[in-house]
């Protein structure tokens, strides 16, 4: 290895299980995690670490693409009528809804959380707080899901 080796950090995420002693995954999943790693150079070192998967709490664990699909339905259809662009709507939404105060010192600090790190649960209460706020504020009935 050259001495400008270097480490970098990258998350991939692959179902693969074992059976009968043998690795099984799908082309698609051998493909996509292929195209992961050709973004590191030749002369590098590539960490690899196992867990157990659990089908149920991975999907627990982060929001539907049903519900981001009708989040972004929404967004649109509140876009419309608002003439915010879709980005800066995303973004208010996020401030209004899924900000916090942090604190240092005497200094505070508004963080403002990620829909994309919600889980299922509370993205369904995010999606109800849009919703409420759409047809309090605007005066705009939303379709439900």
């Amino acid at each position: 290895m050259s001495s400008n080796s270097y480490y970098r950090n990258l998350k991939v995420t692959s179902k693969i299980e074992k059976k009968d002693g043998k690795i099984v995954t799908t082309d698609r999943e051998k493909k996509n995690n292929l195209k992961k790693l050709d973004v590191f150079p030749d002369d590098c070192v590539i960490k690899v670490e196992f867990s157990l998967y659990d089908e149920k709490l991975e999907k627990e664990r982060i929001r539907t693409e049903q519900q981001n699909k009708y989040y972004h339905k929404l967004l649109d259809i509140i876009c419309g009528h608002t003439g915010d662009t879709h980005m800066d709507l995303h973004t208010t939404l996020k401030c209004m809804f899924l900000s916090r105060p942090y604190v240092i010192g005497d200094k505070e600090y508004t963080i403002v959380g990620s829909t994309a790190t919600l889980n299922s649960k509370n993205f369904s209460d995010y999606l109800e707080r849009v919703f409420h706020w759409a047809s309090s504020e605007l005066d705009l009935t939303l379709p439900q899901p």
